[in-house]
Formats: structure tokens, C-alpha cells, sequence
């Protein structure tokens, strides 16, 4: 019995004596990993040690002793270790690996020496930021000089060094320092400020090397850019560009495998340096196959035209690109950038030509079959039964495929009449087509008719005019003629003609009825309305339509020095409850500064904008308005103000993601900034008036002042006029020759 007792005494033992070593072994387990640092030769660093754990919003920083171990928090998203001699080396927590035993293992490299060449080195700053900063805000390293010489420690490794210096421009430099090696930059003292431009693919957004970049300087209103500097992109993608004098620059980037592209509204503070993203696309091409009857068709000319982006520009499209079919009756275009395309094909020895609006993707070739079968279209153009000559006869597409908001639709083919009002023209596409004819003076002179061919066939259309038209004069109110007047005539749908130098214009028409015409032109109220009659047999009135001038301001726009600015842009405003202030009229400066408007009843306010001239508002003196008799009042005087300021303004969404195509609404000083307004103005510096793709959008040439911010499409000149705050974004105030830079998220609808 003692003997089993002795036994069951044992067992408790050994029971507790194994339970205790498994307390034990998985205490061991459980315990936190450590943390082990080494220099880059792989030796321990006998150094006090820095070690900031980022754990949520705070830093948890605890020492490293030489040889000694730390335990990091349980949980944190990155780690910087730096000591007097070593790092400083941020890690992030997936990044790091454990050892076998359980450690965690970081390399901290040994500090490079770096020395500045230069003269007034003290209180230079220096400041290191790697080359994949997605930002180039927040540097990895800053310092200032202490002293005129001597040498600095700082991280080995590969980094974009800035050299600052109070009033100066950024110098930028690569700086490739190894651990424990000496290094030297040399310090250029440089007026106004810098550039970091990242060059990327934007199919892949990878950095694209030996890009060629050119900066120029942009002052916008018509006047052509000026080349400043020109660069070439590293391996990394980037480019640096040291000392840039204008207030605001464009940056052009070329290279063989992608489209050459440009980025406008690069400006920055005086002092600071501007970094900038742009990415290259390889674009598409347009591949056309032109044939006709089945069979390839060499020799065909093809045109690509660059598209417009309203139709009411009547401005020529702009030729990106010209070639001819081969054998094969295929035509190739160059690259071009993603969007619509105005393609073009002229048939050999023929004036009638063939339009396809044609859409480009990204990397992409864009195929596209013309196949042609022509359509003769032949008549007589007559008249009072007599023969008309002169008169032209016109083929226009009508189901073009058009994309939205482009230019207006294109005439296929065209003939004027002969001697025995005979025409003949070939359109080369099966389709409908509307048949227009005007007259000498090119108006209208009758109703189109409408034509629909499917090609290889011939068709009779004869117009039989009446012999009468609608005959007047324009005049103003002292009875001198109005040249460049705009006539509308409403008979069987809307005619507009043109005055002559005499102020005469023509309508030819046919059939009875009542006819209404009206004119206008800038400058002037739009005229009454005339009524006539028209019958057969019985000549119709001559008709004499009278213009009366608006009222307007005169003056001259003089920069700070009190120097004439030409070629600025004047708008007057109104304003009224529905719509809030409004550009009324507007108005360019001639060279001597001097310019004439058009104003409202009541006070006349203007806003100014032109070359080294900000955007600005004047209200005028009421000696300035035009007398009960019309006589213009006394000329006012505006002067811009000396320096301009700009706003850089990043918009993302609730959710975080950019804001594309959405504008501002700005108010000054308590005064509103029409949204027209700051589109003309935005427009005449080469800049969008919308935010890009990635809801950046650039503000430059603003005057000075406090500002208030909307988002235009939650509200509206009238509704901010009245003390609605729908819409809005921030105040931010906006000193002279300062670029203010804005990241603004907006909340949820």
C-alpha cells in the first residue's frame, strides 16, 4: 500500500513537471516575434537605434541598443529605423520576412557622405526624395546646411535631391550615393521655380526613358509659346528642369512608340518646384478600305481630320494626317490619340469626296470598308422658265453618323450651273442625301429635296425657281448700309443671307405665301420684324430692314505699369433673378489697349482678362454710359493687377475616385465669376475648363483675393447669387504669384 502510494506521488509529479515544460514551450511560442538589424554588409549595428512602429494614427517609437532586441506592437503597418550613422529605412509590415527563429531581420544601410559645392551655403536646404514618390510632397530625407562648408550624412541609395534656397528656384539633381561613400552636388543659385515630370505609358503606367521633352512658355490670347528648356526623360521616367521663369508653361513629350502629347497649366509658387504625371498612349490608326464595285481602288487619297468639338465653330478642320491607297485600295493612317476622326476620301480626278466619322480606341487599329457605287445626279436649274447660271447645286450625306456635338455635316459633291443652267456632280456612297441650290450671292434659293440612291444608278433633279426673290437693303438708323449683317428669312423653314458692302442682300424663292425677315449684328438691337406677301404674277416689295446701335462703353485696358494691353478680352455683364450674372456682350482690346462693349441697362460691370493681365472685375462709373441720345459717355480707364495667382484643384468623389468633367463656379471678394466667363478666360490660356481624367483642373491668370468655390452641375450662378449653398466646395484664399494647390472630396448627394 506505501508502495502504490509513492507511485501515485511520482506520477502527480512527473504530470506536473511535463504540464509546466508545455506552459513553458508554448509560452515560447506564443512570445512576439523580435526585431534584428543589420548594416548592408550583413554585420550588427553597435549603434543606438530609432524604431517608430506605425500603429493606426500614431507612431510607437522604442530604442535599439547595440546587440539588444526589440518586441514589435501586435499589430502596425510599417516600421523606420534610423540611427546616427545608419537609414534612416522605412519597411512596410507585408514586406518583412521572418527568420527560422521566428525574428524578423531588416538591413539598414551605412550613411553616404554628402558634400555641396557652391557659394552662400548656409541655410540651404537639402532635401532627398525617392524617384518612386507617387507625389513628391513628404521627402525622405531633409536637412539644412549649417555652414558655409562641410560635409552632411545622408541615406545611401538612389534619390531626386532638391537644393533650396529662400527666393530661389529648386536646383534638382540625381544623386547616387552608396553606403559609407562620398558624394558631391553642386549648388546652381536659379530664379523662379522647378519641375519633376513623371513620363509614363498609359496603357501599362510604366516609366517611359528617352523621352524628349520641350517646355515652353504659354502666354495664351493668341500668341504663340515660346520654347524655355529642353530634357530627357531617365530610366525612371522622370524628368528634372531647374529655374523656370514663366508664370505658367506647356510641356511637350515626344517619342517614336507613342503619340507626342502636351500638358498645359504647368505652373508653380516661385521657390517651389511643380511635380506632374503624364502619360503616353500608342494611340490607334485608322486602317480604310476603299473599293469600288467590289474591287480595291488605288490611288484614292485619304485625309484625316482632327474633330471639332462644337458645331457652331466654323473654323476649317484641322489635317492630322494625308496618304494613298495601295494596290490593295488600303490607306493607313499615322497613330493618333483615342477619340472621333474626320476621315476623308477623294477618288482620283473627281471633286465629290466620301466622310466617315470614325471612332479610335487605345491600341487599337480601327478598320473601316468604304465601298463605293456611284450615283450620277444630272438636272436643270431654271429660273421663270429661263435658264439659270451660276447657281450651285449641292449633295449633302444625310445619315452621316455624326457623333454628338461635332461639326456640322459635309458636302459629298457639288456643281454650278451652266450657261443652259445644266449641272452634273457624282456621289460616290449609296445613302439619302439632301439637295440644296443657292443662288450667285450663295443663299438658299429653294427647299431642299431629299434623294436616296443605293448606288450605280442615275438620277434627274431639276429645279424650277420662281422668277421673283425677296430683294432689300439693311441700314442703321442715320441710313448708312450695314455690311456683314445677318438676314433671316421664314418661308418654308429658316434662310439666313449675308449683306453686301452696299448692306443689299437676295433671296430667291418660288411659290405664294407670307414671308417674315428680320436682321441683327453684333453691335446692334436686333431689327424689327417685316411681313410680305408674296403672289404670283406681282413683283414683291423692296425691303429695307433698319439696325440701331446698342449701348456701349468705351476705354483702354492698362497693365500695373500703366502700359496698353492688347488683345485682351472685355465681357460685360448682366444680371437678372432667373439667371443670375451673366456675360452680356464681349470684346478684344486693340493694340493701343483701347476696346468698345456692349452693355445693359443699369451699373456696367466688366470682367477683364489678357496678357499679364488677371482675370479681374471692374465696375464703371456711370459718366461711363451713353446719354438719352446715344452718344457714348466718357471713356474709363482699367488697370490690371500687377501679379497673378493661380489655383491647382484635385477633385475626387465620395468614394474616393477622380471627378472627370466637372467644372467650378467662383466667386471673388463676394463677387461671382460667371461660369462663361471663366471658360473664355481659361479658354484663351489653352487650358480646360473641366476637370481631366484625373479630376485635376488648373485655375491660372486669377487676380489675388479670397475665394469661394461651387461645383457647377449641383449649382448655379442664380442660386449662389441668391444665397444658396448647394454645391459647395471650400474657401481658399489665393496670394499673389502663388499657386495654391486644393484636393477638395465631395460629399455624397
Amino acid at each position: 500500500m506505501p508502495r502504490l502510494k509513492r507511485l501515485q506521488r511520482a506520477g502527480f509529479i512527473l504530470g506536473a513537471a511535463l504540464l509546466c515544460t508545455a506552459s513553458v514551450h508554448a509560452g515560447i511560442v506564443s512570445s512576439p516575434p523580435t526585431v534584428q538589424v543589420v548594416d548592408d554588409r550583413g554585420n550588427r549595428i553597435d549603434e543606438v537605434l530609432d524604431l517608430c512602429f506605425q500603429v493606426e494614427l500614431r507612431n510607437d517609437c522604442q530604442r535599439l541598443k547595440p546587440r539588444g532586441r526589440v518586441h514589435p506592437p501586435g499589430s502596425f503597418f510599417g516600421l523606420r529605423i534610423e540611427g546616427e550613422n545608419h537609414g534612416p529605412v522605412y519597411v512596410r509590415r507585408e514586406a518583412l520576412q521572418k527568420q527560422s527563429d521566428g525574428s524578423f531581420r531588416i538591413e539598414v544601410p551605412r550613411k553616404a557622405w554628402l558634400r555641396i559645392a557652391g557659394e552662400d551655403l548656409q541655410l540651404l536646404t537639402i532635401s532627398l526624395y525617392l524617384p518612386e514618390n507617387p507625389t513628391f510632397r513628404e521627402p525622405a530625407f531633409r536637412v539644412q546646411m549649417k555652414s558655409e562648408k562641410g560635409e552632411i550624412k545622408v541615406p545611401a541609395g538612389e534619390f531626386i535631391a532638391s537644393l533650396s534656397l529662400a527666393l530661389n528656384a529648386p536646383d534638382l539633381h540625381r544623386l547616387r550615393a552608396a553606403p559609407a561613400s562620398r558624394v558631391e552636388l553642386t549648388y546652381h543659385r536659379r530664379k523662379g521655380w522647378s519641375l519633376v515630370a513623371r513620363i509614363r505609358s498609359a496603357t501599362s503606367f510604366r516609366p517611359v526613358s528617352r523621352t524628349q521633352v520641350e517646355i515652353m512658355d504659354t502666354v495664351g490670347y493668341g500668341e504663340q509659346d515660346r520654347p524655355v528648356a529642353t530634357a530627357v526623360s531617365g530610366a525612371d521616367g522622370l524628368v528634372l528642369l531647374s529655374g523656370l521663369l514663366p508664370v505658367m508653361a506647356s510641356l511637350t513629350a515626344r517619342h517614336p512608340e507613342f503619340i507626342s502629347s502636351e500638358l498645359r497649366g504647368l505652373t508653380a509658387t516661385p521657390g517651389t518646384f511643380a511635380f506632374r504625371t503624364m502619360d503616353l498612349g500608342t494611340g490607334g490608326r485608322i486602317a480604310a478600305r476603299i473599293t469600288i464595285h467590289g474591287r480595291p481602288l488605288a490611288r484614292a487619297t485619304c485625309y484625316v481630320y482632327s474633330p471639332l468639338a462644337d458645331a457652331r465653330d466654323r473654323e476649317p478642320l484641322r489635317q492630322l494626317w494625308e496618304g494613298f491607297t495601295d494596290s490593295q485600295g488600303l490607306c493607313r493612317s499615322a497613330r493618333l490619340a483615342q477619340g472621333f476622326y474626320k476621315l476623308r476620301v477623294r477618288i482620283l480626278e473627281s471633286t465629290a469626296q466620301v466622310n466617315r466619322w470614325v471612332s479610335v480606341l487605345e491600341a487599337q487599329d480601327t478598320q473601316e470598308d468604304v465601298a463605293l457605287a456611284p450615283t450620277r445626279i444630272y438636272g436643270v436649274v431654271r429660273r421663270g422658265a429661263k435658264a439659270a447660271r451660276g447657281y450651285s447645286v449641292e449633295a449633302i450625306l444625310l445619315d452621316s453618323g455624326r457623333p454628338p456635338r461635332m461639326a456640322r455635316a459635309d458636302t459629298s459633291a457639288e456643281s454650278v450651273s451652266d450657261d443652259e443652267g445644266r449641272y452634273e456632280f457624282t456621289v460616290w456612297t449609296p445613302g439619302r442625301y439632301g439637295l440644296m441650290v443657292r443662288s450667285p450671292s450663295k443663299t438658299p434659293a429653294a427647299s431642299q429635296r431629299d434623294l436616296t440612291t443605293d448606288g450605280d444608278d442615275e438620277r434627274q433633279v431639276d429645279f424650277d425657281l420662281n422668277g421673283t426673290a425677296f430683294e432689300g437693303r439693311v441700314v442703321d438708323e442715320d441710313g448708312q448700309p450695314v455690311e456683314a449683317a445677318h438676314v433671316g428669312l421664314r418661308w418654308e423653314g429658316v434662310r439666313v443671307a449675308h449683306t453686301d458692302a452696299e448692306g443689299r442682300f437676295e433671296f430667291p424663292v418660288e411659290g405664294e405665301g407670307t414671308a417674315m425677315l428680320h436682321a441683327m449684328k453684333s453691335g446692334y438691337r436686333e431689327s424689327e420684324s417685316v411681313d410680305v406677301q408674296v403672289k404670283r404674277e406681282e413683283p414683291i416689295p423692296f425691303v429695307t430692314l433698319v439696325l440701331r446701335r446698342k449701348a456701349t462703353i468705351e476705354g483702354k485696358v492698362l497693365s500695373a505699369a500703366g502700359n496698353p494691353v492688347p488683345n485682351a478680352w472685355v465681357g460685360s455683364i448682366e444680371a437678372s433673378l432667373e439667371r443670375g450674372p451673366f456675360l452680356y456682350s464681349a470684346t478684344r482690346s486693340t493694340t493701343d489697349g483701347g476696346f468698345e462693349v456692349e452693355i445693359p441697362l443699369g451699373p456696367p460691370r466688366v470682367f477683364v482678362s489678357g496678357p499679364g493681365c488677371p482675370l479681374s472685375w471692374f465696375d464703371l462709373p456711370t459718366t461711363a454710359q451713353p446719354d438719352s441720345s446715344g452718344d457714348s459717355g466718357a471713356p474709363v480707364v482699367v488697370r490690371c493687377p500687377a501679379l497673378p495667382s493661380a489655383l491647382e484643384l484635385n477633385l475626387v468623389d465620395s468614394t474616393g475616385k477622380p471627378l472627370p468633367h466637372a467644372g467650378v463656379i467662383i466667386r471673388r471678394n463676394g463677387t461671382i465669376v460667371p461660369g462663361s466667363v471663366l471658360a473664355t478666360h481659361l479658354q484663351l490660356l489653352g487650358l480646360p475648363a473641366e476637370t481631366d481624367g484625373t479630376g485635376h483642373l488648373v485655375l491660372a491668370g486669377l487676380a489675388p483675393g479670397e475665394y469661394e468655390l461651387y461645383l457647377n452641375t449641383r449649382s448655379s450662378e442664380s442660386a449662389i447669387a441668391i444665397g444658396h449653398r448647394q454645391g459647395y466646395l471650400s474657401e481658399v484664399s489665393l496670394p499673389a504669384l502663388q499657386t495654391t494647390e486644393l484636393q477638395l472630396t465631395l460629399p455624397p448627394e
